[in-house]
Parts: structure tokens; sequence; C-alpha cells
């Protein structure tokens, strides 16, 4: 469904799964070095351009890669989906 350049919501919806869930699934196969981002290129464009380098910004700072850090760090200004979305493109 990536390659068919579907959003995750789409994914999510068409699977029965939560978005949550769907961007799981993506970090375990980037893990497993099963995919790459040129599948997942294309959902950057869920996120304003300044708003995704903010985040990027933030999670390259991070140690350990945690959401719940970088979250507080924005007081909730954006939501953990959007986070664990652009840390998809840290690795």
């Amino acid at each position: 469904m990536l390659k068919q350049n579907l959003s995750i919501e789409s994914i999510a919806k068409k699977r029965g799964f939560t978005v949550g869930t769907i961007i799981s699934h993506i970090e375990k196969l980037k893990c497993l070095n099963q995919m790459d981002n040129s599948y997942i290129s294309h959902l950057k464009a869920a996120l304003h351009e300044k708003d995704f380098d903010v985040i990027f910004a933030e999670l390259k700072k991070s140690k350990d890669g945690m959401l719940k850090p970088v979250f507080d760090a924005f007081d909730g200004k954006y939501s953990y989906v959007s986070i664990q979305l652009v840390r998809l493109f840290i690795t």
C-alpha cells in the first residue's frame, strides 16, 4: 500500500488498525532493513515542511528517540502520531 502512495490514514482504515499501529509496523520494517525511505517519502506531505523540520531537529537531539520527551518539549503542540511519523525518517 505504501508503494501505491497511500496515506497512513488510508492504510489504517483499509487494514482496520490505528494510525499508530501502522507507523509502528513501518518502524519495525525499517529496523529490519526491509524498507527504506523511498517507500515512505510521500508521507512527509502529511505535515507542513516547517513542522516536519522542527520535529526532526528535536528528535535528532534525542539520545534514545523516545516520543514523550519530544512531545513534552513542544508542550503538546504536536501529536504523538506526528512525532512518530517524523521519527520514521531519522534512520
